[in-house]
């Protein structure tokens, strides 16, 4: 009796096997990214996202807009158009700016005060991932640098929502870190709740910040500034 072989059926096998075996090794690989937990320190988990944020607060944007949370028109309007430190000349036509800034009219769909609005919770944000990372990072690797990055980082996030309470009054108070969408599908939260927030990162910041800095970190946030603010 001849035994008959099915080719086919032996392939396919053959690559079942060569597939399953490849598929063990590559699953079995380290991270290809480091991770909080490979890097180790506190400080050095830290130090990108707070450091970062020096740049941020300058260059916050809506897109496809740059730096329109705390400079350029939307900025400039909601604290120069406001008041008597800025009167629209090159276009004084332009009734549209002057019913929503000279008189205080908005609209949900304005686009400066869109802008203004997004750009500092996109700002805010990033502080909020920063102190994300503090809270998951190792408690025997919180030393004095994690210590003052952890500052840095409450009072960016103070001054976020000190320009979002005095331009708007109440808003929705996020101080976490957003992982889906509608995690920030909130309610406001009043004025005095936003204010309790601002304080308290502020003394926070106080109690970490140094009262100097070397010569290379010239402009680097210190107690005094946390003091002033």
């Amino acid at each position: 009796m001849k035994a008959k072989f099915n080719f086919s059926t032996i392939g396919a096998l053959a690559m079942s096997a060569i597939v399953f075996g490849s598929c063990e090794d590559f699953l079995d690989r380290k991270p290809l990214t480091a991770t909080v937990i490979d890097i180790g320190s506190g400080s050095a988990a830290l130090s990108g996202r707070v450091l970062g944020l020096y740049g941020e607060v300058r260059n916050s944007k809506a897109e496809p807009y740059s730096g329109d949370g705390f400079q350029n028109i939307p900025w400039v309007a909601m604290n120069g158009f406001r008041s008597d430190d800025a009167e629209l000349v090159a276009d004084p036509g332009a009734s549209a700016w002057h019913q929503t800034y000279d008189n205080f009219v908005y609209a949900k769909d304005d686009w400066g005060a869109g802008l203004y609005w997004s750009a500092h919770y996109t700002f805010i944000g990033l502080c909020n991932d920063a102190l994300d990372v503090a809270e998951n990072v190792d408690v025997d690797s919180r030393d004095a640098d994690y210590n003052i990055l952890v500052a840095e980082a409450k009072f960016f996030r103070a001054y976020g929502y000190f320009d979002l309470v005095r331009t708007f009054g109440s808003v929705p108070l996020i101080d976490f870190k957003i992982n889906s969408p509608t995690d920030g599908h909130l309610e406001k939260s009043s004025v005095q709740e936003v204010y309790t927030l601002i304080e308290n990162d502020l003394n926070d910041a106080i109690g970490a910040l140094p009262v100097s800095w070397a010569s290379g970190y010239s402009g680097r946030l210190t107690k005094a500034a946390a003091q002033t603010f």
